[in-house]
Parts: C-alpha cells; sequence; structure tokens
C-alpha cells in the first residue's frame, strides 16, 4: 500500500503511455427439456441448461522514453477467469382459446474461478460461488384478433464481474484510479413488463401502449473516494452493493387517419422516473473520515407529434415535434438539481415529377438546453436531394444530395446520469454533396414502385 500512496500524492506530470490489450473469449453451453402433455391443453416443463464462459485478458502499458517503448510494470496486468453457469427449473403451461399463461421457477448457481496477475503483486485468486431462485409468469390475453395484452414477469440475478471483484487498484487513468471490491454480491432483478395492443383494420386506427417497472435489491452501483491530504484531486472509484433500485417506464402510441384531408396523425407520449443511490466517500491518508449516500431521484417526461400528408404518389409532407424534458434531484446532498431540455422539430417533403424524377428536402431544428449551465443551444439542419429512376421498373436511381446546406458544424448530445449531467460538443462534415447509385433486386424495394427500401448501393463522394 504504501507504493500506491506515492503514487496517489506525487505531483502531476506529463505522460506519453500506450496501452495494448488481447482478449480471448470462449463462450459454449447446451440445454435440454422436457414436455409431459396433462391433458386439456395443460403442460408441465422441465429443462437444464449449462452454459460456461472463459476470458483471458492480456493488458500491456508502455511508457515513451527517448522515443523507446519500456513495459511498466505497476500498470500491465492479465485477467482470467471462467464463470460456469448451472440453471434448472419446472414450467407449467395452459393454453385456452383466448389466452395462455406459463408459472416457472428455476434455480440457478454461478460459479467463477479467476485470477489476477501483476508484475509487481502477487497473483490475487477469486473464487465465488452464486445461487438464487427465480421464478416467473407470462400471462396472453387476445380479446380479438387485433386487441392483444400481455404480462410478463421475471427474475433474473446479474453477478459482478472479474474486474469489479479484482482486489488491487488499476491506475491506469491516474488520477482516476479504479479499485475492485472482492465482498460485492450478486444483484437480484425483479422485471414487470404489460404491453397492449389494438388495431382497428377497417378505420385504420392504432393504439400501443407498455408499462415496464424493475426493482434490483443489492444493486451494484459505483461509489466515489476523495482523499483530502492529495495535492492532485484523486478520485478512487469502487463499485458496491446498495440497498435497491427502482425504476418505471411508460409510453403510449396512437396513429389515426384523417381521410378528408389525405392525411394521418401520430401522437405519442413517453415518461421514465428511476431512484437510485450514489455513495461518496471522503479519505484523509487512506483513512475513511465521513461517508454521504444520496438518493438520486429521476424523471423524464416526453413526447412526440407527427403530421402527414399524401397526395397520390406525387407529394407528401410530414411535420414533427419530438420534445424531451428531464429532472435529476439529489436528496442527502448539497449537489444542485440537474434539468436539460432536448426538442426536435422536424419537416420533410418529397414532390416526384415527369414520371422519373424526385426532389426531396429536410429541415430538422433541433434544440438543447440546461439549466444547470444556463445556456441553450439551437441547430438547424437542411439536406436536399434529387433522383432520376431508370432502367426497368425504375430499379436504378440516381440521386444528387447537398447535405447540411446551412453548414452548421457543430453536434451536440446532452444526457444526466446518476452522479453527473454530460453535454457533448463534436464538430461535424459541414456542408458536402454526395452521388449515389441504387439498383433495386426487387422492384416492389424502389420508391418510385411504392414502398421505400434499399439494395445493391455505390456512393461516390465529392
Amino acid at each position: 500500500m504504501d507504493g500506491e500512496n506515492s503514487v496517489l500524492n506525487q505531483d502531476p506530470v506529463l505522460l506519453d503511455q500506450t496501452y495494448t490489450q488481447t482478449t480471448d473469449n470462449i463462450t459454449y453451453g447446451a440445454s435440454l427439456s422436457y414436455t409431459e402433455p396433462l391433458g386439456n391443453r395443460k403442460y408441465l416443463e422441465a429443462n437444464y441448461s449449462i452454459r460456461q464462459n472463459k476470458n483471458d485478458v492480456n493488458r500491456k502499458a508502455y511508457n515513451m522514453v527517448n522515443d523507446d517503448h519500456e513495459l511498466m510494470d505497476s500498470l500491465s496486468n492479465v485477467y482470467n477467469s471462467e464463470y460456469l453457469y448451472q440453471r434448472g427449473g419446472v414450467n407449467f403451461r395452459m393454453n385456452k382459446e383466448n389466452y395462455s399463461l406459463t408459472m416457472g421457477a428455476g434455480y440457478q448457481q454461478t460459479l467463477l474461478d479467476g485470477e489476477i496477475i501483476r508484475p509487481t503483486d502477487q497473483a490475487a485468486i477469486i473464487d465465488r460461488t452464486f445461487s438464487n431462485f427465480l421464478p416467473s409468469l407470462h400471462f396472453n390475453y387476445d380479446f380479438d384478433n387485433n386487441v392483444r395484452l400481455r404480462a410478463d414477469y421475471e427474475t433474473n440475478m446479474q453477478a459482478p464481474t472479474i474486474q469489479q471483484l479484482q482486489p488491487t487498484r488499476d491506475v491506469n487513468s491516474f488520477p482516476n484510479i479504479y479499485e475492485g471490491n472482492p465482498n460485492l454480491k450478486p444483484s437480484y432483478q425483479h422485471s414487470l413488463r404489460l404491453n397492449f395492443s389494438k388495431f382497428n383494420p377497417v378505420s385504420f386506427v392504432s393504439f400501443f401502449a407498455f408499462v415496464n417497472g424493475t426493482y434490483t435489491s443489492d444493486a451494484i452501483t459505483n461509489s466515489q473516494s476523495y482523499n483530502s491530504t492529495d495535492s492532485v484531486r484523486v478520485t478512487i472509484t469502487t463499485p458496491i452493493n446498495v440497498d435497491n433500485n427502482v425504476s418505471l417506464s411508460g409510453n403510449a402510441n396512437m396513429s389515426f387517419p384523417l381521410s378528408k384531408l389525405l392525411s394521418r396523425l401520430n401522437i405519442g407520449i413517453n415518461a421514465r422516473g428511476q431512484q437510485s443511490i450514489n455513495v461518496s466517500r471522503e479519505l484523509v491518508d487512506e483513512e475513511l473520515q465521513s461517508s454521504t449516500e444520496a438518493t438520486i431521484n429521476q424523471l423524464t417526461l416526453g413526447g412526440n407529434i407527427r403530421y402527414t400528408f399524401t397526395y397520390k404518389e406525387i407529394f407528401d409532407l410530414s411535420i414533427a415535434a419530438n420534445l424531451s424534458h428531464q429532472k435529476t434531484q439529489y436528496e442527502g446532498t448539497d449537489t444542485q438539481d440537474q434539468k436539460y431540455f432536448n426538442r426536435t422539430y422536424t419537416t420533410e417533403g418529397n414532390f416526384s415529377f415527369l414520371k422519373y424524377y424526385r426532389l426531396s428536402g429536410t429541415l430538422n431544428y433541433r434544440q438543447y438546453e440546461t439549466q444547470a449551465a444556463n445556456s441553450a443551444i439551437s441547430i438547424p439542419m437542411l439536406n436536399f436531394s434529387l433522383s432520376r429512376y431508370f432502367l426497368k421498373a425504375n430499379a436504378g436511381e440516381l440521386k444528387f444530395m447537398a447535405v447540411n446546406v446551412l453548414d452548421k458544424s457543430l453536434g451536440v448530445t446532452q444526457t444526466a446520469n446518476v452522479n453527473y449531467f454530460e453535454r457533448q460538443t463534436m464538430n461535424n462534415l459541414g456542408r458536402y454533396y454526395m452521388v449515389t447509385f441504387t439498383y433495386a433486386i426487387n422492384k416492389h424495394l424502389n420508391p418510385m414502385g411504392g414502398n421505400r427500401g434499399g439494395g445493391r448501393r455505390m456512393m461516390i463522394m465529392n
């Protein structure tokens, strides 16, 4: 540990390092099942599966000294792991005219045999066994051929990886250090999914909705420790088990025609809520001084609407909006709440003329706003294309495209996670032009023949 402390407390220096990693992975397994009819469309099924995963990772670090690569033993290591999964279970199935039901229970055992080899330390042996009881329930109900309800309840176990269990420190990304936790327990997850769909073949009205919920006990999350005595702020990330994580999400979408307007309208809403736990620790000379456990509540609300007007096969126009708002609250800490908004407005049109030509255009207007940074970015993206169709059944398409006509060279993504908000800005190509040739092997894949699709494509870029 003394050697590690000297690494943690040294002054920052400029490093020129190279890392190489080779990974060999082999997975094989087998499964058996037996079904016994019980009569009256009822069945009893017994099953057993076995799977083995072998993973060998050899990571080497080199330091550039006088234009020469010198192997750094302290940052090089070898991981060898073997996971053996065995699961046996029994299912009861019942199939009726309008519904089907499957109830089951399984027992899974996971054996982990791992070894971590570092030239500067004694090899670390990891030998763990995890066992869990895994019930499940599946139910389907058909109100008629076009109205269906489905419910699924499942449980599963997620065993920690050998990297999460390793007792040694990885300082490859100093001052961000990763340290495994050999006392990790597997997480145990309950999942519930509800799906409902309805389609009217006469009116062409469709409706779809789903709700998903998960509850995870002994959830594996990363704690972050800070050593307040360091001249450089060092972050030590360690996986730990927390009491539980909960998430709930839902989505509903409805689509219907506006026949008198030669149009169709699609409306959708979505929501997601998640509650998780984040742990932060303060160290002084490697001794724990304080620990803060924060409950993180995330709520994301969104929706989309799309209006499409179609006049025969000559002209179509679509106008759409997609909105997303996320709020992250931190309980038990003075961390500022996070809010961000993503909005995308889209207009798309296609016009076919002179029998063999099609003109298309798309305008995307994207807005990114975050409350924490008190900033907003707006990016319009405009694309045009002109197509000429030829050959038998219009199977060939020669297309000229002008992409990013307004020459906006900035791309943005922003997300919020359990303990951070992230906005990424990237440089785009700017304005460019492209010529493509597409040959549709099946004429029904050709846009001029009906549905859009693909084929063999050759591109020339200017």
